[in-house]
């Protein structure tokens, strides 16, 4: 670029500049030079640049904030301070960034300027003639009840207080009080209901004691009582309604509750439906729609209509934890498609005139003949009479046989424990009972038959309550079938092989304590399947049939069940297993042994609380004749009479392979028929593993040792001290 061709942009620059300072009104002389031009720029901001965003208040609390004459200084500009100007005079200096001031008293004019530090001023914001004045008093302006807080309530004044506390405020139209709950500022409180809430629609008013409260003003005076001011109320709160419930159709087993707001609820116990024989169990989940598990499936609105729902107001609470108001005769729409058990057919048998069978339509449960009763020519009440279930046919064996010529009818009022194998009440009923009789009413057959050949072991739990028993009540149901059926003459119709399998659970635990100085306890909650062939780890089998009938002075009827794997090993983990005597001594043979004692003070305690009734007359203690020990050519034996008992080696195996075959004679000793092989007698550990396991026969010719059975299923010996698996048995008569 050439020299002329610089001086030119030169000059156009600085045309450019004076233009543009002169558009701001400042006067530029000929012939300025730039740093002339700079000083003129400097005279344009101390001219152009104020303060904004004033306010200009006439009231003010002085030393609270509120009020006077506030203002934003100006952004990105250096000055020095504010000045407050008064008939062209600076009557006050306000340092940068205070931003406020409170004006004395009177009928005043004042001008904001910013003074620079070279004491230049900007023209300055002129604010109108006011009359000043200084308050300290406070009025309420409003009372608020928010949307989002309907526990709270904020008080706003349009001056400075301060609350202490609550004392002094009430609220009118609620009943109890309310609490300070914060002071977001100088104007507002908030307050809010340690219990109660407030509702929508209803209207309340704030109220203020000023000789018992303790909210002051600025000058720390008191604020004045307060009478009836409304409060604006914008909660949305009102408690949980009942809106509507119904049985689903696919769901017949289940309540749906629908409720105006969530709900908690703690306990049933306040909830009752009517004109239906399900009631509400127990709750499966809340919220404001609410499930309930039902004691059994409703039936189809043809056999059950009309259902209503009623709630007391105790054991449920809404999202804010109060309480859910009582309702009563709720409407429930019941949309089931379940329809309740009916009877086929009643039927006295050509071959048994002293059986009466009923048929049903499906798969029942039954705990006694309560509400049964035979009429005709011929009357029967079966409340009494044994009987068998097997699916859906119910046996009654009656007290005499049924004539040939009888015409007889079936009568069921509903009120017994007649249930479907889900649990269903089964309703009344009547119905004529087909008399093939061929007797004359003066005994008949025996009745009960045997197993026919070839059928496999049954789930007795599922035989007598179409389910395995949960509970324990449900685990002596099983065994009172089991002794009615063995009572009745009909030992022909249970199996070795017959089996119980409690589910054991949180409320139903198998929990027994640790056996004196060596074992672990046994606490099992669940009750796991170890695999198809081995059952579960707690399962009770029935292994022998009249075991011990004509022997040893024996002389009832009888089935023995025993445990179908070890409960407990060694020292695994939950394991719980135990040693026959600890120190390797077998000398006091059974009765003596510190596994006896174990069995009796420990093992049977924890299967009571499973539901075995060891204190009923007919779980028996059968007389057993067991060697007194492993030492002596002919030791002799001990009768033995226990609920819960090991089984000898020849009960188990049929032979004396090491137990002393003088003591324990072949003639005064049971066989358990079910063992008939290793295979059967292999016993496994929770965590399917084979173990070896006890017997109550010492080992002959020894005497540190006592039989057991090992992890093979073949017989053997162990040192007394060595601590084994436990498989017991007890005798149901």
């Amino acid at each position: 670029m050439s020299v002329a061709t610089k001086l030119e942009y030169l000059k156009e620059t600085k045309d450019l500049i004076k233009s543009a300072i002169q558009g701001k009104g400042v006067a530029v002389p000929d012939g300025a030079t730039f740093r002339a031009y700079a000083g003129k720029v400097s005279e344009i901001v101390g001219v152009a640049v104020e303060v904004w965003n004033v306010t200009n208040s006439p009231v003010t609390n002085p030393g609270t904030g509120i009020g006077g004459i506030s203002w934003q200084d100006p952004l990105g500009v250096e000055f020095d301070h504010i000045g407050i100007y008064e008939n062209g005079a600076e009557t006050a200096h306000v340092a940068a960034g205070a931003e406020r001031w409170e004006p004395p008293e009177g009928n005043r004019q004042f001008t904001i300027k910013i003074v620079f530090s070279d004491g230049r001023t900007s023209v300055g914001y002129q604010l109108p003639l006011t009359d000043y004045r200084n308050r300290y008093d406070a009025v309420l302006a409003s009372a608020t009840i928010p949307l989002s807080a309907p526990r709270t309530i904020t008080l706003q004044f349009d001056n400075y207080v301060h609350a202490v506390s609550a004392a002094g405020i009430t609220i009118g139209g609620m009943t109890g009080s309310v609490q300070l709950l914060d002071q977001p500022d100088s104007r507002t409180v908030r307050l809010s209901l340690p219990e109660g809430i407030f509702r929508s629609g209803k209207s309340y008013t704030v109220n203020y004691n000023a000789a018992q409260g303790d909210i002051t003003l600025s000058d720390g005076s008191a604020l004045p009582s307060i009478s009836l001011f409304p409060a604006d109320n914008n909660s949305a709160y009102s408690p949980a309604a009942f809106v509507g419930a119904e049985i689903p159709a696919n769901e017949p087993s289940t309540l749906v509750l629908l409720m105006s707001r969530a709900v908690s609820v703690a306990s049933v116990a306040g909830f009752a439906l009517a004109n239906t024989t399900a009631q509400i169990r127990s709750v499966i989940s809340d919220g404001a729609t609410v499930e309930f598990e039902l004691t059994e499936p409703v039936d189809a609105p043809t056999a059950e209509s009309d259902i209503k729902l009623s709630f007391t107001g105790e054991g449920a609470t809404d999202d804010f934890g109060f309480g859910v108001p009582a309702f009563a005769n709720q409407e429930v729409d019941n949309y089931s498609e379940n329809e309740a058990l009916s009877i086929l057919s009643a039927e006295v048998p050509a071959s048994d005139p002293k059986s009466l069978i009923l048929v049903m339509t499906g798969a029942v449960q039954m705990t006694s003949g309560a509400g049964f009763t035979v009429t005709g020519d011929q009357a029967f009440d079966l409340s009494g009479c044994p009987f068998l279930t097997s699916d859906g046919t119910i046996k009654f064996v009656l007290p005499q046989g049924v004539n040939a010529e009888s015409v007889l009818a079936l009568a069921y009022d509903g009120s017994g424990t007649l249930k479907s194998a889900g649990g269903d009440t089964i309703h009344a009923f009547t119905k004529t009972i087909v008399n093939n009789s061929t007797g004359s009413g003066s005994g008949g057959g025996e009745g009960g038959g045997t197993i026919p050949a070839g059928s496999g072991p049954r789930d007795l739990g599922i035989v007598v309550l179409g389910k395995n028993p949960a509970t324990a009540a449900e685990v002596r149901q099983v065994l009172e079938a089991v002794h009615r059926t063995v009572e009745a003459g009909l030992i022909g119709n249970l199996a070795e092989g017959d089996h119980i399998i409690p589910q054991l659970s949180a409320s139903l635990a198998f929990t027994v304590s640790a056996g004196y100085d060596s074992g672990g306890g046994i606490t099992m909650a669940v009750n796991p399947e170890l695999s198809a062939e081995h059952g579960y780890y707690m399962e009770w089998v029935i292994v022998g049939k009249n075991s011990y009938k004509g022997k040893n002075g024996n002389t009832y009827d009888h089935v023995v069940f025993q445990s179908r794997n070890v409960l407990g090993y060694e020292s695994e983990t939950n394991g719980g297993g135990h040693y026959m005597n600890p120190g390797n001594d077998n000398t006091t043979g059974y009765l003596n042994c510190k596994m006896r004692q174990y069995l009796l003070e420990n093992m049977v305690p924890a299967l009571k609380t499973l539901g075995i009734p060891f204190e009923e007359s007919w779980m028996k203690a059968p007389a057993r004749k067991v060697s007194r020990g492993g030492t002596a050519a002919e030791p002799g034996a001990d009768v033995i009479t226990d609920k819960l008992f090991l089984p000898t080696e020849y009960e188990m195996t049929g032979s004396n392979t090491y137990s002393n075959a003088d003591a324990e004679r072949a003639e005064s000793q049971g066989r358990l028929g079910y063992y008939d092989s290793n295979a059967k007698r292999v016993k496994y550990n929770k965590d399917n593993a084979a173990r070896i396991y006890w017997e109550a026969s010492p080992y002959s010719g020894n005497s540190a040792s006592f039989c057991n059975i090992n992890a093979s299923g073949a017989a053997n010996s162990n040192s007394a001290s060595y601590v084994r698996g436990i498989a017991p048995a007890f005798c149901v008569a």
